[in-house]
């Protein structure tokens, strides 16, 4: 499930869309085949209308990116990778509530910003 006004992120555009991005980027790996996944997907929906212009968030299919995948470390999905800077600043793999989530993101991006 692809969250519609979500960036959709693969090999080609992964350094543009992320890296080297002026504000901290959030990716969601995720697959079809992942339950899991679609319903995080939903939260995340709901969630970057809160957070929009200061957080930006895509999606990156593992299935049809194994390779980036691969070379994030992505083990399984979902996996939401936090990126500021062009760098990894928090990962964490596994279902989270609309609270966890936006407890991790705002306690990774305050530790960051420190």
């Amino acid at each position: 499930m692809i969250i519609s006004d979500t960036k959709v992120v693969n090999e080609e555009n992964f350094e543009v869309e992320v890296t080297k991005s002026e504000i901290p980027v959030l990716i969601d790996f995720w697959t079809t085949t992942c339950i899991p996944c679609r319903s995080l997907s939903v939260i995340l929906d709901k969630f970057s209308h809160s957070v929009e212009g200061k957080l930006k968030m895509v999606k990156v299919n593992a299935e049809e990116q194994p390779g980036l995948a691969a070379r994030l470390g992505v083990r399984g999905v979902p996996t939401l990778m936090l990126f500021y800077h062009g760098e990894v600043i928090g990962s964490r793999g596994g279902f989270l509530l609309p609270h966890e989530l936006r407890h991790w993101i705002e306690s990774v991006l305050n530790n960051t910003k420190n």
